[in-house]
């Protein structure tokens, strides 16, 4: 059996958590072990919850912020001086909190070190970006292999083309279109002929949300019915509550929170708008493009995540008019034809089932 120990950096939330999951839910589990190692709190009891249940192992180191180095440090040598040798391959999903593990790794004899990038940038914040990028320079002296969720973020972070590309994919028929469970969210929160405005994702800088608040508010001037709900959450959502009530459209925007059901809420939206600043694959969107939701999103992400002809990419250069425009445009679509692109995309790249076993074949020709 090949054992593999997952670096996951801080806990495992958003678009990385459901690919480890679905990873672990569909390798297979005679031939491949896979636990997970991360830090920070409060600890992510529902992604523990999920792995363990399919015979996966958690480790929880405490944060490394707050004055907490020198622990985190010390507990993450004594971790890696007595377990090292239980684990054939690690697999670092954090190319800058996973230097130490990279290290130890090295130190205490993993023969195989992959770093995995998921994004096309360090940060969004430049003195940030600078210290993840000067992490790296020496993480990268320990690694023994790449992968990566896109070409594009995979070029960035390796400067050349030697990785393996691993797609952020998803269980695409668990995201098909539903027309029960659209009535069924319509209804309990009240919309009717409503045009709902979906976007998935924390809030974070990066996903940009005051521009995507700003669209609304010009939405509304257009469409009388129409409701905006914004899934997740984040160190930015009171910015963005008080954002709301400024613009006077906080009857209009529904904060919905995390949810374990986005595959029955998602059928109720009608347009997801997404203008983050930078991405590597969203995982949200190839989700909506499996529920055959239009998408919108800014030109700044991977052109690698289009799978559908209901998607389109736009500027972020303060034309908020063209966005309204296409906004527009896709409120036309019938809600019926939906269903025909779940089956578009269930034999293609972002089939989590095909790419598990892209990753299992990885693994394998390691040991």
């Amino acid at each position: 059996m090949i054992k593999v120990l997952h670096v996951v950096g801080t806990k495992p939330r958003g678009g990385i958590g459901t690919v480890l999951k679905e990873m672990v839910k569909l390798m297979d589990k005679e031939n491949f072990s896979n636990d997970f190692i991360y830090s920070d709190l409060p600890f992510d009891s529902d992604f523990k919850n999920f792995v363990t249940k399919y015979g996966s192992s958690v480790i929880e180191m405490p944060s490394f912020r707050n004055g907490n180095l020198f622990k985190y440090v010390y507990l993450l040598n004594r971790f890696y001086k007595v377990n090292s040798r239980n684990y054939d391959i690690l697999h670092v999903h954090s190319a800058n909190t996973g230097i130490l593990d990279l290290f130890f790794g090295y130190i205490y004899g993993i023969k195989n070190r992959i770093v995995h990038s998921h994004s096309s940038k360090f940060s969004d914040v430049w003195i940030k970006a600078v210290r993840n990028s000067f992490i790296y320079f020496f993480a990268k002296f320990f690694v023994t292999g790449k992968i990566a969720c896109s070409k594009e973020a995979g070029l960035f972070l390796f400067k050349s083309s030697d990785f393996l590309i691993y797609r952020n994919a998803i269980d695409i028929d668990y995201f098909s279109f539903s027309i029960e469970n659209r009535l069924n969210m319509r209804l309990r929160m009240g919309f009717k002929d409503t045009l709902v405005i979906g976007h998935v994702g924390n809030f974070d800088k990066v996903k940009n949300h005051t521009f995507l608040i700003q669209v609304f508010k010009e939405l509304t001037l257009k469409v009388d019915d129409i409701v905006l709900c914004l899934y997740g959450e984040g160190i930015l959502k009171d910015d963005v509550t008080k954002l709301v009530f400024a613009l006077g459209i906080n009857d209009k925007v529904r904060f919905m929170g995390r949810m374990n059901n986005m595959n029955e809420e998602l059928s109720g939206v009608d347009i997801i708008i997404f203008p983050s600043l930078f991405e590597g694959i969203p995982l949200s969107l190839v989700e909506a493009q499996a529920c055959g939701l239009p998408v919108i999103s800014s030109n700044t992400i991977s052109k690698e995540v289009i799978c559908s002809d209901r998607f389109s990419m736009l500027p972020l250069d303060g034309n908020i008019d063209l966005w309204v425009e296409e906004v527009m445009k896709y409120s036309k679509l019938s809600v019926e034809s939906r269903s025909l692109y779940n089956e578009k995309l269930r034999k293609g790249i972002y089939s989590s089932f095909v790419n598990v076993k892209v990753l299992e074949n990885y693994y394998s020709l390691l040991i």
